[in-house]
């Protein structure tokens, strides 16, 4: 899920960045716009819900991460394609250690039949 709403907010970002889904906009594409911000919001509720149940810390570390990308300042899909070529940036390193986080807690979290 986590991913799934950096993604989101990537994308949503980019839309902000390139004007496109605002009301000068074709109906499909504010109808796209929409959809998604709907489903961002949506995964996003329930993602800080999650985490907050998880670590409040955590939680609030995400959420700015998450409202980074959502200034579409940085292009995520950019930076984590660069990534896979060896080229890291400040945001791709933040989302891959929360990630492990999130790895390492969902891990802890199954119980051991012994």
């Amino acid at each position: 899920m986590f991913w799934e709403v950096l993604s989101l907010a990537s994308e949503l970002g980019a839309m902000d960045q390139k004007r496109l889904g605002n009301e000068t906009r074709p109906e499909e594409e504010i109808v796209a716009r929409r959809s998604l911000e709907a489903a961002f919001a949506r995964k996003y509720e329930e993602l800080t819900r999650r985490l907050n149940t998880f670590d409040p810390a955590l939680q609030s570390d995400v959420s700015e991460l998450i409202e980074h990308l959502r200034t579409g300042v940085v292009d995520f899909a950019a930076e984590a394609q660069a990534a896979i070529g060896g080229t890291s940036s400040n945001i791709v390193e933040a989302a891959g250690y929360v990630s492990l986080l999130l790895i390492s807690a969902d891990i802890d979290s199954i119980p051991v039949d012994g």
